[in-house]
């Protein structure tokens, strides 16, 4: 788009096209990690507006977004599913991650969706989403994790800048 002020009304429209909407489309269903590079205000516009978007809509209510250097102004949008932290949630979301990796191997279940599904175990197989600078403490352990166990995690990693 030529015009990045109309990128956020594509997205909400659902009129934006390409690889970063595929990409997008990626990290919020099935669990990735992608970075957004390019103008500082652009790329920090574009997380804030996908934060506020997952913090209102009712498809996302079992999500939790923890927001690392981005985003602090928009906790209050629903303090129950969006967190704004300084450190230290990155090695939490780690073990988050690992103990839904455990949970599908102690189910025998090769991926996540599979498990949904299937309404394997009696708790909820919750997502969540990262969304913080390059910055982060141990971020490299979680991309790691991510990316060699993709459908694994239930987690998600958004790197704006």
């Amino acid at each position: 788009m030529s015009d990045p002020s109309t990128f956020h009304t594509a997205l909400a429209n659902g009129t934006a096209t390409g690889q970063l909407m595929a990409d997008l489309a990626l990290l919020l269903g099935a669990g990735d990690v992608i970075t957004l590079t390019g103008d500082p205000d652009y790329t920090t516009d574009l997380a804030r507006y996908l934060v506020g978007e997952l913090a209102v809509v009712p498809w996302a209510r079992d999500l939790r977004i923890d927001c690392v250097g981005v985003c602090p102004e928009l906790t209050a949008l629903n303090p129950a599913r969006v967190h704004h932290h300084e450190t230290g949630v990155v090695a939490d979301t780690v073990a988050a991650a690992v103990k839904v990796h455990d949970r599908l191997t102690a189910a025998s279940i090769d991926h996540l969706e599979d498990a949904r599904l299937a309404q394997a175990d009696d708790r909820l197989w919750g997502s969540r989403i990262l969304i913080t600078t390059p910055e982060a403490a141990d971020l490299a352990v979680l991309t790691d994790l991510i990316t060699k166990q993709p459908g694994r995690t239930a987690t998600s990693v958004l790197i704006v800048g």
